[in-house]
Formats: C-alpha cells, structure tokens, sequence
C-alpha cells in the first residue's frame, strides 16, 4: 500500500501543477476601450466632453487632453488663434 501511494504522489503534484498552469493561461482578461471622436470648434468650450459637435472643445490641445490612442479628432473649419500643441 505504502508503494502506491508513492507514485500516486507525484502524478496528484503534476496534476495540480498542470491545473493552476491552464487556470492562470484562460484568467488573463484585457479591458478594450472603444475609440472615441472628439470635436473642436470656434464655438466651444473646452470644459465639454468634446464627443459631439454640440459640445465641442474650444482647442485642438482640450480634445487632445481627452482624447487616447486611437481616437479621431475633428476639426470644424475656423480661425484658431490658440495652436501651440504638441502631439
């Protein structure tokens, strides 16, 4: 008795082993984010969410500061005095 329970042992270690590998393999999640469009207009405000052009941001630097890789910015056609951003 004392023989088998001296292989059985190892393979119960293994097993257990093999388990916790795969568990920690299928556990891994990844959050993905949608990619947004931000607008910028003459008329805006750059205290708006910037995701619409009824709330748009008054400078390319306020959507810039909302937006993330991956996202549209766009640009309403205008006079833009204030254009010292870097991206």
């Amino acid at each position: 008795m004392k023989r088998k329970s001296i292989i059985l042992f190892p393979i119960f270690v293994m097993a257990l082993a093999l388990m916790w590998a795969f568990a920690g393999m299928t556990a891994v999640s990844r959050t993905v984010r949608a990619a947004s469009d931000f607008y910028v207009a003459t008329t805006g405000s750059d205290a708006n969410d910037c995701l619409s052009p009824a709330n748009a941001c008054a400078t390319l630097a306020g959507a810039a500061g909302k937006a993330a890789s991956g996202d549209t910015i766009y640009i309403a056609a205008g006079t833009y005095n204030n254009t010292n951003v870097t991206l």
